[in-house]
């Protein structure tokens, strides 16, 4: 007979028999789903778990099985292998979180400027564009560009999108600076 006491993620050597399934204290099959904390990635599976289990020891039954395939899942969350790669989402993440601890979750207006800011946007785009193509930009010159193009915009699709952008230039610029300072 298979042993389907251990938990975990069920494979045909320990899925449970029919008949195994009417004794309390074999594990059952439960279908658990993570979902990545940056991306909309998500991984579901079937699983044995303890009878008397809690969600929370459950969630934990699986994400030992995503560790074992290149997720990450510690204090700072969920993470995929493509973004569970990338220290600084959690770094920025766990920041975030630390700032919603102190401030609260932040509700302000905009304050975004498109009569002060639209040509200073234009210009610094022009010049990242200008650097780029005699000999490469700074990571100044690139962040300026989605930075006052996001302060310009007042429409909330455009202004998100900008902000995504100018979140992505910083990543990697912060990237950049760990890329050089490895070891250091």
């Amino acid at each position: 007979m298979t042993d389907t006491r251990h938990p975990g993620l069920i494979t045909p050597d320990n899925a449970p028999r029919l008949t195994d399934l009417n004794d309390d204290s074999t594990p059952y099959p439960a279908q658990l789903t993570i979902t990545c904390d940056f991306c909309p990635g998500e991984h579901t599976a079937d699983y044995l778990v303890p009878a008397e289990s809690t969600s929370t020891e459950r969630f934990e039954i699986a994400r030992e099985h995503l560790r074992t395939i290149g997720w990450s899942c510690d204090e700072n969350g969920d993470f995929c292998p493509g973004c569970a790669m990338r220290p600084v989402l959690a770094e920025i993440q766990a920041e975030w979180m630390r700032q919603i601890a102190k401030w609260g979750v932040q509700h302000r207006k905009d304050g975004s400027d498109p009569f002060t800011y639209r040509a200073i946007a234009a210009r610094s785009r022009q010049n990242f564009l200008d650097a780029e193509a005699n000999g490469g930009a700074t990571w100044r010159q690139a962040l300026n560009g989605p930075f006052f193009e996001a302060i310009s915009e007042t429409d909330p699709a455009p202004l998100r999108k900008a902000l995504v952008e100018l979140a992505a230039v910083a990543c990697a610029w912060i990237e950049d600076i760990d890329s050089r300072t490895a070891g250091v």
